[in-house]
């Protein structure tokens, strides 16, 4: 009956408990569980789906909130709407967008950022309207651009693009927002990263934050860090184009109105299509919605300004981390049968780590490694539950 008991339960391994020798084999197989992940996690072997999903969740939940709406940037958005009477809407209207610079400079912005792609060929009169309208603004302009790390583009796009931009006579940042290239080939396309540096260009954020002269700080990761809304009201004020006949002139395009709330702002242009410019994020893990790009592009600028950052572990510390995790594991697995109930130990463990993790990045933003931390915890129960077996066979316990 004692033994049934110890086998079912949870009695503890009398036999085994005697000398240091387990623990000291706990010991190194938590060392050598935990360089082996960390060299794994360094090489991109590890699979990144489970941090990828836990971010996210933590992000949507416990990202911090606003106090009031952004007092430093303004978004302008062209949309289905705003060009309703047009011939066309892809890509949009160069005599448009001259007519916006020309009412936004006379009002006075910090610094107008325009994230819109010159690749190719449209109007001829148009597109000169526009050269001159951005050469001859007194406010910085910084424009948004595509390298050669995006798919889809042709040599000759870019050539287009960069000529376009010089003629101008301003600065361009890129827009690219994966950590890497391979992200782009097997992600899950969900904005998570400030983006890769780029070997040409800063990025359109840092760029327009040089600009604007107002102090600014470099994250300390790779990692957007998101700022949620006021309630009820919006992050960054927007200002949507209104419907308006295509001849109509600047103070139509920007409404008098609007001009006192930009004034020494930096703002923002750019669309809000339902078709072009719109990512998953991790603040729409819920509903799936897709935020424009220009809205990516004010998170990332508000992280720049106010100096947040999402703090990730060295790896040093992840390593000790990593060692009492699997230690632990193989603890509570050596000195307890649990070969019946043993899912239990290894769900309740990971929901101990979930809470841990939730914990750390709510009230101190900083993440822990989910994938890592996981396969300690699991390889550290795996390795107690199996050592009892192996050491006695081998006659080095009991």
């Amino acid at each position: 009956m004692t033994e049934a008991v110890r086998t079912q339960g949870a009695a503890p391994r009398a036999g085994l408990t005697r000398g240091w020798f387990p623990g000291l084999v706990g010991a190194v197989w938590a060392v050598l569980v935990a360089v082996g992940l960390v060299a794994l996690s360094s090489f991109g072997i590890s699979p990144e789906g489970p941090d990828e999903w836990t971010y996210d969740w933590r992000t949507f939940f416990f990202s911090p909130t606003a106090p009031q709406t952004s007092r430093d940037i303004a978004l302008i958005l062209i949309n289905e709407e705003s060009m309703a009477d047009y011939d066309y809407i892809s890509p949009v209207d160069r005599g448009l967008t001259a007519k916006l610079i020309k009412g936004l400079d006379a009002a006075g912005p910090k610094v107008i950022g325009l994230d819109f792609i010159y690749d190719r060929k449209s109007e001829p009169a148009k597109t000169e309207a526009l050269i001159e309208a951005i050469k001859t603004a007194k406010s910085p302009i910084v424009f948004g651009a595509i390298d050669r790390r995006v798919r889809g583009f042709r040599p000759e796009d870019l050539k287009y693009q960069d000529d376009f931009i010089a003629r101008t006579g301003r600065d361009a940042g890129h827009v690219f927002f994966a950590r890497d290239l391979e992200q782009l080939k097997i992600g899950d396309q969900v904005v998570r990263y400030l983006g890769a540096p780029s070997p040409d260009r800063e990025s359109f954020a840092q760029l327009i934050a040089e600009k604007s002269k107002l102090p600014w700080k470099a994250p300390d990761s790779p990692y957007i860090s998101w700022l949620l809304p006021p309630d009820g009201e919006d992050l960054f004020p927007l200002f949507k184009v209104p419907r308006h006949d295509p001849d109509a002139g600047p103070d139509v395009v920007l409404p008098e109105s609007w001009r006192a709330a930009l004034r020494g702002k930096i703002v923002l242009i750019g669309g809000d299509f339902v078709d072009r410019d719109k990512h998953l994020t991790p603040l729409t893990i819920w509903d799936g919605a897709k935020m424009p790009g220009v809205m990516v592009q004010a998170q990332i600028l508000s992280q720049l300004l106010d100096g947040r950052s999402v703090d990730t572990l060295l790896w040093s510390t992840e390593i000790i981390l990593l060692i009492v995790i699997a230690f632990l594991g193989y603890l509570f697995s050596f000195y307890w049968s649990v070969r019946r109930y043993d899912w239990l130990l290894y769900g309740i463990g990971v929901g101990v780590l979930v809470v841990m993790g939730a914990a750390l990045f709510s009230q101190f933003g900083i993440l822990i490694p989910s994938t890592s931390i996981f396969f300690a915890w699991t390889l550290g129960v795996t390795g107690g539950r199996y050592a009892p077996d192996v050491l006695g066979r081998l006659r080095l316990a009991g």
